[in-house]
């Protein structure tokens, strides 16, 4: 259809634009480089750095508020004196947040390899690779991993396209490794999420990207052995829909012996719509069996899944579990019963056009719990794109103009989160206004949330469109840190001198310079290889009084020569 082509060609536009970003960093919102670490000493420095911290798991532990609880002297006052340590490279784009213990960072890639790496020095101590799976939609290894001691042994765990993997973390060695799929390289079963490592089980869900016959849901392994203790199947029996993709990452509470998940969303909709549908679903930790569900919408066609972790908090007396949306709200549920407590309207789906199974907008990426706000970013779709959300009530304290698409989750520490996105840049944003209080513009999207560990944040890099074969050459892990007692900075970062009032405010680019600003230049076609029918060309121009960027492009061909075969988008 014509008008489908049109708002393809339109999405192809906006991910060249995005690359453009790169040349016109400080139009696009990021300020001059960070200082390197000047004479820093490697060895024990870790040991500095970290404080005896760790980040175990995706959202800092079970309970996925994203936000370390160990000892730092990162906070919104000090976060602009973070300079740069060092830069570890990937072999492909890096879109699962980093875990961090003892002295070790572990981290795969959408290649599918495995790194251990030295955060003293950024060295490399260890890598695995895994298996390729040719069915993923994106990359071989696209979320965290989760570390534990189990029968003895230190084992990073980690998903690969379809398969789970337990290494021991001193070299590297293979525990474990299971398919959770039928066994067939042609069939859509994946893994997108980050396991959750909780007692003796590793706890993950499966993803079958709406494809009727194949069954989703969630898998519960006994952690020494990778053998099953559990399944949920969002069918319940009945002939698998492809309508309870599970691509989110699970959280539990061990307590109440509970595991909560959000579920995707239902194409062949309304002839086809189970009650775990877009959903929040809480199951018996040890059983998997179904303690409630919580279903906040009507049979649809416009991709409303529940994508992101849930966060575990308690407000106003209650113990809670929040999620956001691709609605747009983020949704705060009793945690016993699952009845709804409140909602905040954040933004808008990002919809091309209702009923059309396809949104790129609201929250994909998990929120943050700092205190008694939320933090959150919402991806492509209506602007504002980060949101600080009251625990209590679930009204919006602030929103923040600056930030542009966001699809990761942040990591906090004390009164600051820290949070990339679609713009190549990282900033810290002050939780109780939203005020930027750090920036560190880098070479690619950020599609992953940093992880914050003492007085260090460990931030993945790099990001492809699903499907491109050729491999990215700036993904990777930059560790920023604080001065280590004795040294010291110049950065230029500085916390800011007034606090922002709630709402939206806006950005001044007066005395923005850098190419394409005032005069037209190249718009690179570089995210992935040119389709053999196509010849595009391409100008942007960026002007800042009034703030306008102009994109004009020509060549492009049909849409299907730059989509990924089976995709949504195609």
């Amino acid at each position: 259809m014509s008008g489908a082509n049109a708002s393809r060609r339109r999405a192809i536009v906006a991910w060249a634009t995005m690359a453009a970003c790169g040349l016109v960093a400080t139009a696009c919102g990021a300020d001059a480089a960070l200082p390197n670490a000047d004479g820093a000493g490697a060895g024990d420095s870790a040991a500095v750095d970290d404080g005896g911290c760790s980040w175990l798991q995706a959202g800092a532990g079970p309970e996925r508020t994203y936000t370390s609880t160990c000892a730092s002297r990162i906070d919104a006052t000090t976060a602009g004196d973070l300079m740069v340590d060092w830069f570890f490279p990937t072999a492909d784009a890096a879109t699962a947040s980093p875990v961090v213990h003892e002295g070790t960072m572990y981290l795969g890639d959408w290649s599918g390899l495995f790194y251990a790496v030295d955060t003293a020095t950024g060295t490399e101590r260890w890598r695995f690779q895994a298996d390729t799976n040719p069915a993923v939609y994106a990359g071989q290894i696209t979320a965290s991993a989760a570390l534990g001691t189990i029968g003895g042994v230190d084992t990073v765990y980690f998903p690969s396209g379809k398969t789970v993997h337990a290494l021991r973390t001193d070299d590297g060695t293979e525990r474990w490794s299971v398919d959770i799929g039928v066994g067939s390289d042609t069939e859509p079963t994946e893994i997108e999420g980050a396991p959750l490592l909780v007692e003796d089980l590793v706890i993950i869900g499966v993803d079958v990207h709406n494809n009727p016959g194949f069954r989703a849901g969630v898998v519960a392994l006994d952690a020494a052995t990778g053998e099953v203790r559990w399944r949920w199947d969002g069918d319940a029996g009945a002939e698998p829909s492809g309508c309870v993709d599970v691509w989110g990452t699970a959280s539990a509470d061990v307590e109440r012996r509970m595991v909560f998940f959000g579920t995707g969303n239902c194409p062949s909709a309304p002839e086809v719509w189970r009650p775990a549908t877009e959903a929040v679903v809480a199951v018996d930790l040890d059983t998997g069996a179904e303690r409630w569900i919580y279903q906040p919408h009507e049979p649809n066609n416009d991709d409303l899944d529940f994508a992101s972790a849930p966060n575990l908090f308690s407000a106003g007396g209650r113990d809670l579990v929040g999620i956001g949306n691709k609605d747009g709200d983020y949704y705060a549920l009793d945690r016993t019963s699952g009845a709804l407590v409140w909602r905040a309207d954040a933004t808008e789906p990002g919809l091309e056009e209702p009923g059309g199974n396809f949104s790129t907008g609201g929250f994909i990426g998990a929120a943050a719990v700092v205190g008694d706000t939320i933090v959150g970013g919402t991806a492509v779709g209506p602007a504002p794109y980060l949101h600080g959300i009251a625990t209590v009530d679930g009204a919006l304290t602030w929103q923040q103009a600056k930030a542009q698409a966001i699809y990761s989750p942040p990591g906090a520490v004390h009164d600051v989160a820290f949070i990339g996105g679609t713009d190549f840049t990282l900033r810290g944003v002050r939780t109780t206004d939203g005020a930027v209080v750090f920036e560190h513009p880098v070479d690619a999207v950020i599609a992953a949330g940093p992880a914050v560990v003492g007085d260090a944040v460990y931030a993945p890099i790099g990001f492809k469109e699903p499907g491109t074969s050729a491999p990215i050459a700036n993904g990777g892990v930059q560790k920023l840190r604080l001065p280590r007692p004795g040294e010291t900075t110049t950065s230029t970062t500085a916390a800011p001198t007034t606090t922002a009032a709630p709402g939206v405010t806006g950005v001044d680019l007066t005395n923005a310079g850098g190419a394409c600003i005032g005069t037209p230049c190249p718009l690179p076609f570089a995210l992935k290889p040119t389709p053999a029918d196509a010849t595009p060309s391409g100008t942007i121009v960026v002007r800042t009084t009034p703030f306008s960027m102009t994109v004009e492009v020509a060549g492009l061909g049909e849409p299907a020569g730059w989509l990924s075969p089976g995709s949504d988008a195609a």
